[in-house]
């Protein structure tokens, strides 16, 4: 989740603090993993229910990630969401929030078998973004 999280970081050709992130992730001062999974899509990361709306020149969007590996010790999650206007859940997009961003937070416990120590939480994302 790190690994791949990092790598979309590293392909963006838009997020403007990307050089300074992927060097805070190299000096190990920043951890980043994806938020995919979304509660009511059956487990199909690739088919996001949450979209994207645009507001005042900015993207929000609301999200219920069912599954977020280390989602309380991460400084970033990459996740995914619908576009604006989307007429299929396929019609998605990926983009970068902080954890500390207003809206974000963990919602709950996460207690499963054999899987205690990777720390994988639900996180709401509530007009965030």
């Amino acid at each position: 989740m790190h690994v791949s999280a990092t790598q979309a970081i590293a392909t963006s050709s838009i997020l403007a603090s990307r050089d300074s992130i992927l060097s805070e992730i190299a000096a190990g001062r920043h951890l980043t993993t994806l938020a995919f999974s979304e509660t009511g899509s059956r487990s199909q990361f690739w088919a996001p229910i949450s979209k994207l709306e645009e507001s005042n020149g900015d993207y929000l969007t609301s999200a219920s990630k069912s599954w977020v590996t280390a989602a309380s010790h991460a400084d970033s999650y990459v996740s995914t969401a619908q576009k604006p206007e989307a007429t299929s859940p396929l019609e998605s997009t990926v983009y970068f929030i902080r954890t500390s961003a207003e809206g974000v937070r963990t919602t709950s416990s996460f207690n499963g078998l054999g899987l205690r120590g990777n720390d994988s939480l639900p996180v709401s994302l509530e007009r965030s973004l």
